[in-house]
């Protein structure tokens, strides 16, 4: 048997990972965004659509644990990117024409709604996760609801 000599700092580091590794339960999903933009408008014309780019979403399962064994497994702390951009297409009868923009909009994860989806293969979140748009009294483009799709025991 071969002995491993560390030093002080490499002891805490190893230790430090070992612990992680079996405490750690945050995932991290690949997410689309399917945006729901009803009424919404973009300059005072009508959207005719808006998409952005995927997002990564992380979230922590907690396990309720029993001497017999795990009684439930709950999706908590659902987080990820604060910034997206909006690929924004509208119609401008100025130009007769659609125009195309990108528009900056930041993500609130503190308000999330969540939604039991018993189809998502695995205890996580689904890979597609609804935002509602809607225009606040100024007329610019917020977020009135995040619906992330889970599935937990």
């Amino acid at each position: 048997m071969k002995k491993i000599v560390l030093n002080e700092l490499q002891a805490r580091k190893l230790m430090g990972d070992i612990i992680n590794e079996q405490h750690e339960q945050s995932f991290v999903q690949e997410v689309k965004f399917y945006i729901y933009y009803h009424n919404v408008k973009y300059n005072g014309y009508e959207v005719d659509d808006i998409t952005c780019n995927n997002a990564s979403v992380k979230f922590l399962i907690e396990l309720e644990y029993r001497t017999y064994g795990i009684k439930g497994a709950t999706i908590t702390i659902i987080g990820g990117t604060t910034d997206i951009e909006l690929n924004i297409v509208y119609f401008d009868p100025n130009i007769d024409d659609t125009k195309e923009e990108i528009l900056p909009l930041k993500i609130n994860w503190d308000e999330v709604k969540t939604e039991k989806d018993d189809t998502i293969g695995w205890i996580g979140i689904g890979d597609e996760v609804t935002l509602e748009l809607m225009n606040d009294e100024t007329g610019n483009i917020i977020i009135k609801e995040i619906l992330v799709p889970i599935n937990s025991i």
